[in-house]
C-alpha cells in the first residue's frame, strides 16, 4: 500500500486524489496487491514534515464533514500505506496515506517493494 501512496505522491505533487492517468486510491492499491471491504485516502500538503501533517489532517481544520479524520479513526480501516514527497510550488511538501480493511499483496507488489528498498 505504501507503493501505491509513493505512486501518488510522486505522480501528482499537487492534484489531489486523481492520479494523472485518471486513477483514484482503490486503482492504485490494486496495482499492488488485493484490498478487502474498503479503501480510502488522505492527503496533505504543507511546509513540515510527515508527523505535523497527520495531526493536520487529525484536526481537519477547514473540513466541514471532518472526513480525514473519520477516515483515519475508521474501524473499517486496519491498514495504512504512506508517502512523503517535495510537492509543486507553493504547496512544499506532500503526504499521501492509503487506507484498507485489509491487503494481500500482489506477487509484483512484493517483487517491486524489494526493488524499491535496493534502490
Amino acid at each position: 500500500m505504501a507503493l501505491a501512496a509513493d505512486d501518488h505522491c510522486k505522480d501528482t505533487k499537487r492534484n489531489g486524489h486523481t492520479g494523472s492517468d485518471g486513477s483514484q486510491a482503490q486503482h492504485r492499491i490494486s496495482r499492488y496487491g488485493e484490498w478487502g471491504t474498503t479503501v480510502a485516502e488522505n492527503i496533505a500538503w504543507g511546509n513540515s514534515d510527515g508527523g505535523p501533517m497527520m495531526v493536520q489532517l487529525y484536526i481537519d481544520d477547514g473540513v466541514a464533514n471532518r472526513g480525514h479524520r473519520t477516515t483515519q479513526l475508521s474501524s473499517e480501516l486496519k491498514l495504512t500505506g504512506m508517502a512523503y514527497c517535495d510537492a509543486e510550488a507553493p504547496f512544499g511538501k506532500m503526504i499521501v496515506v492509503a487506507y484498507a480493511g485489509s491487503f494481500t499483496p500482489s506477487a509484483f507488489g512484493v517483487s517491486e517493494a524489494k526493488r524499491r528498498s535496493k534502490n
